[in-house]
């Protein structure tokens, strides 16, 4: 089995990429777990402490401030534009003016208007310097003071009636509103979409919770984190909600400086692990290398290979074992080839041997086949010889006194007519008891049909008399030596012998003689007969399966004889029956091959006549055939037999 030992990575390089990937993915692991926990520490001490910042600062609202944020917002809403579904269809960020221009600083012109801008003021100066720096969480700063300036933005929001789930809100006021003597955030009254249709957390301030921003969101002003506290009237109902924005820029810059500085570390370890595996990579690929060009040597059969590798590590010591089993196995691989040499040679031997047995074996089986189809057809022919001809003799013996004798009962016949002739003219008045015999009979009709009645025995017994001589000229008993015969009586009589078949095939099979003068020939009569039954019962039999097939034609048999030259004629017997496969042709002529069913045919017929006409009469016999039109069989008799072609037998 082949040994696939090259590989694209050496094992040394593969080993350092594996260390490499692990040393940077523990660095990574551990510098994302310090970023981690380090994000999570100061958005948790930030959040936290705006969070408490907001609930200390819901107390500034007293009755005196509720009640003015009942009013305004009664006023807001009182000269709100109308809520439109167009208007609770806001998307999340976007906002309407709620008051036309002219409301908006009428209602901010207001006394409960500036109170809770300056409650919303002070929330934010007070609670500005509380908020826990983000360098607290670090040993050092990272950053300087000035750039880690904090801003809080206060908001104060109510619900609107018209969307229950707070998913639009209205701002009342904000913190920066007096501070810049501009207004830069949310104008009074203004209708601003918090969140999406599929949004359930809408403001937890409106709907009774404190609730805080778990992560930095950005807009145009900076990076922010928010909470919302409820601020509830008398009846602990909540009015509105105090939203604290607390600009994180600072932090969230410090955190960015945090990522880059863990990339940093990562790179850093990465390229230093790189460093270290290609060192480890270089100290492990130089053995590697000679143990795998060794290693293909050795599978390439080249067994004259060494590895020198003076190290006292673990590859020496693999080195020195590799030494000592390939050395082995040299010695080994000498003593097996001289063995294989010599097997080989046994081998060649013996397979010369055996295929010479072969081909006797070979020429011995076609042999007996030979002489087995000689057997059988030898036998067949005699035994179908001494019955055709005792057959003939039986049926020649009664048709001959038959034959014999009709001429007698014709003479008698005409003697007693001419009898009753003569009563009839001198006693032309029978007795009644012979009148009425006379007319039972029908004597007038007797007189008339029984002449006819003896011709036609007369021609059975002709018809006979040719069919003992066709039988007796088909069997040839008496003709079993080489003689001169005329080849047109054998095929009349084989003819003969197979009317029967040719006129109950389905419908009369007609056949057409295309018949030549042809000069009589030296041959085995008996046998060639044989050969024209075989033929012509084929082509019959290839008749019958076509017309069994159900196709519509007319069945012919054409017989043709040519004189090809002074020594030689040629017989063509065709059909158009079903004709055969170019496969099947290409076998007709091998001793049992048959394509009938079983009990239908040996396979010997077509055998016989081969054997029969080429080694026999020194002849030719070939077949041409096309499936579904028929087949003709070719013969090629010489006139004379010569020394040589009875030799050939």
């Amino acid at each position: 089995m082949e040994v696939k030992i090259p590989l694209r990575l050496s094992f040394g390089v593969k080993l350092a990429l594996a260390l490499s990937l692990l040393s940077v993915s523990v660095t990574t692991l551990g510098v994302y777990w310090f970023y981690a926990t380090t994000q999570r520490l100061i958005m948790s001490q930030m959040t936290g402490r705006l969070l408490d910042v907001g609930r200390t600062a819901s107390f500034l609202f007293d009755d005196d401030a509720i009640d003015r944020i009942h009013r305004l917002k009664a006023a807001t809403e009182q000269a709100s534009i109308p809520i439109t579904p167009k208007v609770l269809g806001l998307l999340p960020s976007e906002a309407v003016n709620g008051l036309s221009e002219t409301e908006a600083k009428r209602l901010m012109a207001t006394e409960d208007f500036q109170q809770l801008v300056q409650i919303l003021r002070r929330i934010s100066e007070a609670s500005r310097d509380t908020m826990l720096p983000a360098q607290a969480a670090y040993p050092q700063p990272l950053m300087n003071e000035k750039e880690n300036s904090v801003e809080i933005l206060s908001y104060l929001q109510v619900g609107i009636s018209e969307a229950p789930d707070h998913r639009i809100i209205r701002y009342l006021g904000s913190s920066v509103y007096e501070r810049s003597g501009s207004w830069q955030g949310f104008p009074l009254g203004i209708i601003y979409g918090y969140c999406d249709v599929d949004c359930y957390t809408a403001p937890g301030g409106l709907k009774g919770k404190a609730s805080i921003g778990d992560e930095f969101y950005t807009d145009a002003w900076g990076t922010w984190i928010w909470a919302e506290i409820p601020i509830f009237d008398s009846n602990n109902q909540v009015i509105a909600a105090l939203e604290l924005n607390y600009d994180a820029t600072g932090a969230a810059n410090e955190l960015l400086y945090l990522k880059r500085l863990c990339f940093s570390i990562i790179a850093a370890s990465f390229v230093l692990s790189v460093a270290v595996a290609l060192v480890i990579a270089r100290w492990l690929n130089r053995p590697i290398a000679q143990l795998q060009t060794a290693a293909l040597r050795v599978r390439d059969r080249d067994f004259d290979v060494s590895i020198d590798l003076p190290r006292s590590d673990e590859f020496g010591l693999f080195a020195q074992v590799f030494n000592q089993m390939v050395s082995e196995i040299r010695s080994y691989a000498a003593t097996l080839e001289a063995k294989n040499e010599a097997l080989e040679v046994q081998v060649q031997q013996r397979t010369i041997e055996l295929q010479e047995k072969a081909d006797q074996l070979e020429a011995t089986l076609h042999k007996l086949q030979r002489t087995q189809s000689r057997i059988i057809h030898s036998e067949k022919m005699l035994g179908l010889g001494q019955i055709v001809a005792g057959v003939a003799h039986e049926i020649n013996n009664p048709a001959g006194f038959i034959s014999g004798n009709l001429d007698h009962a014709k003479t008698y016949l005409e003697d007693v007519v001419a009898l009753l002739n003569l009563y009839q003219q001198h006693y032309p008045d029978p007795i009644d008891s012979i009148q009425a015999h006379q007319n039972s009979i029908d004597l007038e009709f007797l007189l008339d049909d029984f002449p006819k009645l003896l011709g036609s025995m007369q021609t059975g017994a002709e018809r006979i008399k040719q069919i003992v001589l066709a039988l007796r000229k088909f069997s040839r008993i008496d003709e079993a030596a080489l003689k001169t015969v005329d080849l047109y009586e054998g095929i009349e009589s084989t003819l003969v012998i197979l009317r029967n078949r040719l006129n109950s095939s389905g419908g009369a099979i007609e056949i057409v003689k295309h018949y030549s003068e042809l000069p009589p020939i030296e041959c085995y009569a008996g046998e060639l007969n044989q050969v024209f039954l075989n033929l012509f019962s084929n082509a019959i039999d290839a008749i019958e399966e076509k017309l069994r097939a159900g196709d519509r034609f007319d069945p012919t048999i054409i017989i043709s004889t040519q004189v090809v030259d002074r020594h030689q004629i040629a017989i063509r017997i065709s059909d158009n029956g079903i004709g055969m496969k170019e496969s099947v042709r290409q076998q007709i002529f091998d001793p049992f091959f048959t394509t009938k069913p079983v009990g239908k045919g040996t396979g010997l017929g077509i055998s016989i006549a081969h054997q029969i006409i080429v080694q026999k009469h020194g002849g030719t016999i070939d077949c041409t055939s096309i499936e579904g039109q028929g087949s003709e069989f070719a013969i090629a008799l010489p006139v004379l037999q010569t020394q040589a072609v009875l030799a050939v037998a």
